[in-house]
């Protein structure tokens, strides 16, 4: 990187003020926003939601999607929600499932739901549309759903936001759904730096903007290399973990399509202060689905049933086709994530966990990492399956959290969770 220019020092001397001002707060013990912290990731580890963003279409505010939006419009009662809908009916009909609420009791100010009917076709994927940093919505590069209009989520979500701006940023190759923060740590899956190099076309002579710092490629550094130093310049004040390792063949491998289907993070752990992450564990998911099957067939089947009433397509035993798609190289994925991050100095639980492209609609993916924390809460995807939804919830509970239970099934069939549907826009960050 080249010596500081007048640029890089105004650059230098905005985020000194922005981090003094959140140290101060910090120091009288005043709860600080998001907002404020101009050189994080949105921390998806800690504190209280003040402001969600969801999305949809005519497809996706179907039952499922309604009643996750119900869950959280009812146990969330101080968050503002910013829900962008894909044309009229939509719109009318998710702002009519809150009227109802309102008459129910179930919430009480419905003015902190905005619905707006923006103009275009949504996916429900809101998570990977957006990246934020402070008060800005990042839209990355990356590879946009066809037919829908999720590149232009940043900028509508700014625009239902007083006080929050949208910018496009050349070089940040990571879906939101690929990366999981906390106020220390920022993890980013490999695929990332993979994508980015198959992008950098002009490598090395790419130069970029980040920060008021300027950085440019150097001779001999990898793409991949070039990719995680700009994620590193973009949120200095988070240490970068790239999650994947190397397969037999010397590839990287994630242990998921996305890291937030495979990995947590939660706060410190009481005792040590040491930072907590969850691992999921497919071995787990495999021994408590046998056990459950040997005690109780008959509501192993039942529960089969059930979960196969929810999914379009389902396959005739979704549990099994899962737990056969487990294989060794699978489990190993998930062990190795488990190995860095203890090297790094967490405290690694594990947790249930089952899923595969593959199965895309003919099953559920199990996971009940891709969960939304909020403040005490977490909203935790169940399965109606007790033998794991139990063991799962038991993980976080034994961290002090309180468990929301959201049913998952039909929505996970399409390879998402929870954390999939929904993006925090800002967040209050205890002292």
């Amino acid at each position: 990187i080249p010596a500081l220019n007048l640029d890089d020092l105004l650059g230098v001397l905005t985020r000194g003020v922005s981090e003094f001002k959140a140290g101060a707060r910090s120091l009288l013990g005043v709860p600080t926003s998001t907002t404020q912290m101009a050189d994080l990731m949105m921390p998806t580890s800690t504190g209280k939601i003040k402001k969600l963003l969801m999305t949809t279409n005519g497809r996706g505010a179907d039952a499922s999607y309604l009643n996750v939006l119900r869950t959280l419009a009812e146990n969330m009662p101080d968050t503002q929600f910013t829900i962008l809908a894909t044309g009229k009916s939509t719109r009318e009909r998710i702002e009519g499932v809150l009227a109802e609420m309102k008459d129910d009791g179930r919430i009480q100010d419905i003015s902190r739901f905005k619905v707006v009917d923006a103009g275009s076709n949504f996916s429900i994927w809101a998570q990977d549309s957006i990246l934020v940093q402070g008060n800005t919505f990042i839209a990355p590069d990356r590879m946009w759903y066809p037919g829908y209009g999720d590149r232009d989520v940043a900028q509508l979500a700014a625009d239902a936001n007083p006080g929050f701006q949208a910018i496009e940023f050349h070089g940040m190759y990571v879906d939101g759904g690929n990366e999981i923060a906390s106020p220390e740590y920022l993890f980013v899956g490999s695929d990332a730096l993979k994508f980015a190099a198959s992008q950098m076309s002009s490598f090395p002579m790419q130069e970029y903007v980040i920060n008021g710092m300027h950085l440019v490629g150097i001779p001999g550094e990898t793409k991949e290399d070039l990719a995680r130093r700009i994620i590193e310049t973009r949120f200095p004040s988070q240490k970068l973990v790239i999650i994947g390792s190397e397969n037999p063949n010397g590839a990287m491998e994630q242990p998921g399509f996305h890291i937030d289907m495979a990995v947590s993070m939660l706060g410190n752990d009481l005792k040590t202060r040491r930072p907590v992450a969850v691992v999921g564990d497919p071995s787990m998911a495999k021994r408590l689905i046998i056990q459950a099957k040997e005690r109780d067939p008959q509501g192993y089947q039942r529960a089969v049933d059930e979960i196969k009433s929810k999914l379009s397509s389902p396959a005739e035993d979704p549990l099994q086709d899962l737990q056969d798609a487990a294989d060794e190289r699978y489990q190993e994925r998930f062990d190795d994530v488990a190995k860095t991050l203890k090297e790094e100095g967490f405290i690694v639980d594990r947790i249930p966990h089952l899923g595969t492209e593959r199965l895309a609609h003919r099953a559920p993916w199990i996971t009940y990492n891709n969960m939304l924390l909020d403040e005490d809460r977490i909203f935790m995807p169940v399965f109606g399956l007790p033998a794991l939804d139990n063991a799962a919830k038991a993980v976080y509970e034994k961290r002090g959290y309180n468990v929301v239970p959201v049913d998952m099934v039909t929505i996970s069939s399409l390879e998402g969770a929870i954390n999939c549907i929904t993006k925090v826009l800002e967040r209050e960050i205890a002292a």
